[in-house]
């Protein structure tokens, strides 16, 4: 995980932004979240330059679902849970975490990269306000796409245990 984090780092820093994969990222996240809300995707573009959505509705949710929800990082966890349910892929385990460190590393320094610049997203909802609720929703994401890839060690007797360890420990 460390490893796929920290070379995806070196490549956005030094060599490469792969902007339009954030960018069709960002507006396809856009569009499920509106999809789930039970909005209708009106159109959708996407280019290098930049992109957009056009929905029936939209509320805060679905304008911040791409700064909060890691969308590469989720499908290559669902690839490898459904792929892992019928063939064993323990020799795989390094390819699997390296991609979902790499993409993870991808989500956070291009949303890093893009939260620098005005955002329309952020104006419509408050930047203070949606700078606290990504990064709530950041850690949620990424407990549960880890959930996936520690499936055999986690169930919710061990998360609730680690929950309530927790609190005792803050109060």
């Amino acid at each position: 995980l460390l490893v796929g984090a920290a070379v995806y780092s070196f490549i956005h820093f030094l060599i490469y932004q792969p902007i339009f994969f954030y960018i069709l990222a960002h507006e396809f996240t856009h569009a499920v979240f509106a999809v789930i809300a039970g909005a209708q995707v009106k159109k959708i573009k996407v280019s290098s330059q930049g992109g957009w959505v056009e929905l029936t509705q939209s509320n805060f949710v679905i304008d911040l679902a791409p700064y909060f929800f890691p969308l590469y990082s989720f499908v290559i966890a669902v690839i490898y849970l459904l792929l892992n349910f019928y063939y064993d892929l323990e020799d795989y385990y390094f390819l699997f975490f390296f991609l979902l460190g790499a993409s993870l590393a991808f989500h956070y320094l291009s949303n890093w990269e893009t939260l620098k610049i005005e955002q329309p997203d952020m104006k419509l909802t408050g930047k203070i306000f949606g700078v606290i609720f990504i990064s709530i929703l950041n850690l949620i994401f990424l407990n549960i796409i880890l959930m996936f890839a520690f499936l055999d060690y986690v169930n919710l007797e061990t998360i609730w245990q680690n929950y309530f360890e927790t609190y005792e420990m803050f109060f």
